[in-house]
C-alpha cells in the first residue's frame, strides 16, 4: 500500500477518534497513538470508526494492523480486537432480527417453549445447545464472552526461515562489511521483487531461507565480495512488513465470512478472529481447504489436553476453513474431574474419554460407570465396567455417571473411653478385645473393669450390645471377644459412675468456694486450702452442714458447730470432712469494720465521713461537716443507699457455679493427672451461656429517680454503685435539722451518699407533651403554664394523672373534684411528668351484632323456660 494511503488512514483514524470522545477524548494526546485508552472509547465511538473506514475501503483487520504499526501497545490491541469483534456479533445478530416485529417474536419463542415441553426428545436437543460455554470442553477457548487464550498474531517477532513470500511482502535487504547499502521493496503482483543496478527477480511462494539464496546469488554480480572463503562483506535478508491475505471461514463459527490476516496466521488466528466455533459446531474436525484440496484436519482437544500443535498450519491465500456441526455430543457427571459436555469422534472409547476429562477424582468408585444411551424408541441404561473402558465405543447423546466410594469402613473398630488412646483402628485379622486394647496402649488407671460394653452392627444393620467382665477377661478367667468390622468399645471410668464429691466452704475465709472431695480429707486440711481466715473469723465459730448418711423420708440434714482453731499445723484428732459438707465460718459477732458515709454538694465540707455508731444520723454528719453553704437547696437533698437482691438459683445453676468457683481455685502452674483428668471431665459436663438481662421499660417516677442516681455518678463522686443497686430517699433536712432525733433524721448505714444540690432555676417537663424540654422557673407559674409552654398535652396524654417529681424525689400527683383539677405546686428543680392513655381494644360492628344476638337468644330462651314452668 503506498504511504500516502497509509498517512491519510492514520489520519482519519485519529480525527474519528478524537471527535468520538468527546472531552474525555480531548484531554488525551491524541498525536501520539500510544496513549488511547480502549477502555475509554464507548461501543458507539468504535462502530463510528468501523463505518468511516468500512466507507474508505478497510477491513477491521486493517484497522488492527495499522495501529499496531503506530505503536499501540499490545494490551490495547488486543482489548481493541475483542471490542470490535463483539460489536460486529452484535450488528450481525441486530440484523437477523430487526425485520421482525415484537409480537412476532413473541409468538415465536411461545412456539419453540411449547414445542419444547410436547416433544421431549426436542426439549433435550434445546437444553443441550443452550448450555452454558464454561459446561462444553473446549468452546471457551474462542468464546469472544469468556475467552481464555489470546490467539492473536504477535509482529512483534520476525517471520520464521519457512516463512512463504508472496505479494505485498516488505523485504529489507541490510548489505554490510566491505561495503555498505540497504534495499527495502515489495514483492510486485508480478512476483518479482525489483532492486536498482540488480534487475527484477521472482520470490513469490518461496521460503524466506529460499529467498535470501536467491538475492545472495544476484546480488554477487554487484558485490563480488559476497562469496568466497575470505568473504568481506556480508548479506541479511528479512521481512519489513507482512503483507496481508484473505481466507475465507464458513460453517458453525459465530461471525462467518471473509476475514483479513496477517500471512503469519495460524487456523487458530482465524477462528478467533471469527469468534470461535458455535456451540453446534464441531470443535475435533475443523477441515482446511486450499486450492479445492484439503491441507489439514484440526482437533482442538489436541492443543487442549496433549499441547499437540502440528495441524495448526499457517494460512495462505484464499485458504477456507470450514466448521462442521459436530459428530458426537456427550456429558460425563459425578467424581470426575472435569465433568461437563464432550465431543468425541467416532471409534472413540470411554478410555479417550477418561483422558481429556483429566481422570477420576480421588473418591471415585472405578469399577463401575452408569450409562444412559439413547435407543431408536426409548432410553436405556447400561453399566460399564473397569476392564471395558478401552473398548467401549462413545455414541452421540450418552450421559455417563461417575458414583462415589461408599463412606463407610471395610475394618474400622472404635474403642472409647478409659484407654491411654482412644479412637480409631483398623480390624486385622482374628482380632480379640484384649488385643484392641494392646494396641491402644492399655487402659488408665481410673477405668471400671467390672463391665466392658461392644456395641455391634448386625448384617441387616441392626444394633446389638454384647457385654463383658472386663477384669475376668484381663485376668484369663473368661474367654476373650473376637471383634467385628464397625464394633464400638466402650471402657468408662470410675468416675463416670459416680457424682462428682466436692466440698463447699463459705464464710469468713480468706478462698471460699467449691473445693475437690479426696479420702482422709480434715477440716484442717480444708481450710489451709482456703488460705487461712480473715481476721472478722477470730473468737466465732465454725458449722457443719452434711447431708443425712442414710436417705428416709425422715432423713434431716445434719449439722455441727466446731470452735475455730487458728493453728492450721498438725495435730491429733482433725476432724474428718464427708463428701458434700458444707463447712460455714461465721464471723464473730463483736467484729466491727469501718463504715464510712459520703456527703457532697452543697456543704461546707464535703468528703467522706467515718459512722462512729451504730445510731449516727443524717444531722450528725451534717453538723460535723460545717453545715449547709449559702447556695444549698435543702428542699432537693437526696439521701442514695445501697439495695440488696436476692436472686434464687436453680440446682442446676448452683451446681454449676459451685464447679467454676472449683476450676478457678485450682492452681494453673501446676497440674497434677489426677487435676487434669477432673478438669477434663468438669469441662464435658459444664456447658456455659451468656444471658442477657433485658430491662423492663420504666415507668416516668422511675425514670425520675434513676436520673437522681445518673447525676450524682456525672459529678464525679467515687462510687461503684449503678442504677439497679442504689435507691433514691427524698429528705427535708430543714425539718430533720429542726427536729433532730425524730423519724426522718435516719440511721446512717455504710455507703450511704448525701447529697445536697445548688438551687436550681429549670423545670424539667417530659411524658406525653408536644415537646418535652427544660424550661426556666418562675415562681408564680403552675403546671399547666410549664406545660404549655412545652407545646401543650399530646392526644396521647392522660391529663388528670399529671403529675411532679421534685429534687429530693418526692412526687404529688394531680387531684380532682367533680369537674375541677387542683395540679401540685411546681418547686426548682422538679419534673413535671404526664404520663399516656393506656390502649383501648376497640369492639368493632360485627362483634357487637353478634354480642347482641347471642345475649337476646339467652334472655329468650330463659323466658321461655320461665313461661313453660307449671
Amino acid at each position: 500500500m503506498p504511504n500516502y494511503l497509509k498517512i491519510n488512514f492514520i489520519v482519519v483514524f485519529l480525527l474519528l477518534m478524537v471527535f468520538a470522545g468527546g472531552e474525555q477524548l480531548m484531554a488525551q494526546n491524541f498525536g501520539n497513538t500510544k496513549s488511547v485508552k480502549v477502555d475509554e472509547l464507548s461501543d458507539d465511538q468504535i462502530r463510528m470508526m468501523m463505518q468511516r473506514a468500512k466507507s474508505m475501503g478497510y477491513s477491521d483487520q486493517n484497522i488492527i494492523q495499522y495501529a499496531k504499526s503506530e505503536g499501540l501497545s499490545t494490551v490495547e490491541i488486543s482489548k481493541l480486537t475483542r471490542r470490535i469483534s463483539k460489536i460486529r456479533i452484535e450488528d450481525n445478530k441486530g440484523k437477523e432480527t430487526s425485520t421482525k416485529n415484537d409480537e412476532a417474536r413473541k409468538k415465536q419463542a411461545l412456539t419453540e417453549y411449547l414445542t419444547a415441553l410436547a416433544l421431549e426428545g426436542e426439549k433435550e436437543s434445546l437444553e443441550l445447545e443452550n448450555l452454558p460455554i464454561n459446561q462444553n470442553f473446549g468452546y471457551s477457548v474462542f468464546n469472544n464472552e469468556t475467552r481464555e487464550l489470546s490467539f492473536e498474531t504477535n509482529l512483534d517477532f520476525p517471520p520464521p526461515p519457512d516463512y512463504i513470500l508472496g505479494v505485498g511482502d516488505e523485504i529489507v535487504i541490510d548489505i554490510f562489511g566491505a561495503s555498505e547499502w540497504n534495499y527495502t521493496e515489495l514483492i510486485q503482483p508480478n512476483g518479482q521483487l525489483f532492486l536498482s543496478n540488480v534487475g527484477p527477480m521472482y520470490l513469490n511462494g518461496l521460503t524466506l531461507a529460499e529467498a535470501e539464496k536467491r538475492i545472495k546469488t544476484r546480488l554477487t554480480s554487484v558485490y563480488p565480495e559476497l562469496t568466497g572463503a575470505k568473504a568481506t562483506t556480508f548479506l541479511q535478508v528479512s521481512v519489513g512488513i507482512v503483507r496481508n491475505i484473505s481466507v475465507n471461514i464458513v460453517g458453525e463459527v459465530n461471525v462467518p465470512g471473509t476475514y483479513t490476516v496477517n500471512a503469519l496466521s495460524t487456523v487458530f488466528n482465524g477462528l478467533y478472529a471469527a469468534g470461535g466455533p458455535t456451540l453446534m459446531g464441531t470443535l475435533r474436525d475443523i477441515k482446511v481447504y486450499r486450492n479445492g484440496k484439503e491441507v489439514t484436519v484440526v482437533d482442538i482437544y489436541q492443543f487442549l489436553v496433549f499441547g499437540k500443535t502440528n495441524s495448526n498450519i499457517r494460512l495462505q491465500h484464499d485458504d477456507v476453513i470450514i466448521v462442521g456441526p459436530y459428530a458426537n455430543r456427550i456429558n460425563i457427571e459425578g467424581a470426575i474431574k472435569r465433568p461437563g459436555y464432550y465431543q468425541m469422534l467416532d471409534g472413540e472409547t470411554f478410555e479417550s474419554l477418561l483422558k481429556y476429562t483429566g481422570g477420576f477424582t480421588s473418591d471415585a468408585y472405578q469399577k463401575k460407570i452408569n450409562l444412559v444411551r439413547n435407543s431408536t424408541e426409548k432410553k436405556q441404561i447400561s453399566n460399564i465396567y473397569d476392564s471395558q473402558f478401552s473398548i467401549f465405543e462413545i455414541k452421540d447423546g450418552d450421559q455417563y455417571l461417575v458414583g462415589e466410594i461408599q463412606g463407610t469402613f471395610e475394618n474400622r473398630v472404635m474403642i472409647k473411653g478409659s484407654v491411654n488412646r482412644p479412637g480409631n483402628y483398623a480390624l486385622t485379622d482374628q482380632m480379640t478385645l484384649m488385643n484392641l486394647i494392646q494396641v491402644a496402649d492399655g487402659i488408665t488407671g481410673d477405668a471400671f473393669t467390672g463391665r466392658v460394653l461392644i456395641t455391634r452392627m448386625r448384617d441387616d444393620f441392626s444394633i446389638e450390645t454384647i457385654s463383658a467382665d472386663l477384669s475376668k477377661i484381663i485376668q484369663g478367667a473368661q474367654p476373650d471377644i473376637s471383634l467385628k468390622k464397625e464394633d464400638v468399645i466402650q471402657i468408662s471410668s470410675i468416675y463416670d459412675l459416680e457424682e462428682e464429691q466436692f466440698i463447699r466452704l463459705s464464710g469468713e475465709v480468706n478462698s471460699p468456694g467449691v473445693y475437690r472431695y479426696a479420702e482422709n480429707l480434715s477440716i484442717e486440711d480444708l481450710l489451709f486450702q482456703a488460705n487461712g481466715f480473715k481476721r472478722a473469723a477470730k473468737g466465732g465459730t465454725l458449722f457443719i452442714s452434711r447431708r443425712p448418711a442414710q436417705q428416709s423420708a425422715n432423713a434431716q440434714i445434719e449439722s455441727l458447730q466446731l470452735s475455730i482453731n487458728e493453728d492450721l499445723g498438725l495435730s491429733a484428732g482433725e476432724y474428718q470432712l464427708r463428701p458434700f459438707d458444707h463447712v460455714i465460718v461465721r464471723r464473730n459477732p463483736n467484729y466491727y469494720e469501718e463504715k464510712t458515709v459520703q456527703i457532697v454538694g452543697q456543704i461546707n465540707l464535703p468528703g467522706t465521713y467515718p459512722i462512729e455508731s451504730t445510731n449516727q444520723r443524717i444531722s450528725d454528719i451534717i453538723s460535723k461537716a460545717g453545715g449547709l453553704n449559702e447556695f444549698a437547696y435543702p428542699e432537693g437533698a437526696t439521701l442514695i443507699r445501697k439495695t440488696e437482691f436476692h436472686v434464687s438459683n436453680q440446682e442446676q445453676y448452683q451446681r454449676r457455679l459451685n464447679l467454676t468457683n472449683f476450676l478457678n481455685g485450682l492452681d494453673t502452674a501446676m497440674y497434677s493427672e489426677s487435676d487434669l483428668l477432673l478438669i477434663s471431665k468438669i469441662n464435658e459436663e459444664m456447658t456455659y451461656s451468656n444471658k442477657q438481662n433485658s430491662e423492663s421499660a420504666e415507668n416516668f417516677t422511675a425514670l425520675a429517680k434513676k436520673n437522681r442516681i445518673q447525676e450524682l455518678a456525672n459529678s464525679g463522686i467515687q462510687t461503684n454503685l449503678n442504677n439497679k443497686e442504689a435507691e433514691s430517699i427524698a429528705l427535708d433536712l430543714k425539718k430533720l435539722m429542726a427536729q433532730k432525733g425524730s423519724p426522718e433524721d435516719l440511721i446512717l448505714e455504710d455507703g450511704d451518699i448525701i447529697s445536697i444540690p445548688k438551687k436550681l432555676s429549670t423545670i424539667r417537663v417530659m411524658g406525653k407533651i408536644l415537646y418535652p424540654n427544660t424550661l426556666q422557673y418562675e415562681a408564680s407559674k403552675s403546671v399547666k403554664h410549664y406545660i404549655g409552654q412545652a407545646g401543650g398535652f399530646s392526644n396521647r396524654a392522660k391529663k388528670k394523672h399529671t403529675y411532679v417529681v421534685y429534687a429530693n424525689g418526692n412526687a404529688a400527683r394531680t387531684s380532682s373534684f367533680l369537674f375541677l383539677k387542683s395540679y401540685p405546686k411546681v418547686a426548682p428543680g422538679a419534673e413535671v411528668i404526664v404520663p399516656e392513655k393506656p390502649v383501648k381494644i376497640g369492639v368493632n360492628t360485627g362483634d357487637l351484632i353478634a354480642i347482641t344476638s347471642s345475649l337476646i337468644t339467652s334472655l329468650t330462651l330463659v323466658a321461655i323456660t320461665l313461661l313453660n314452668k307449671p
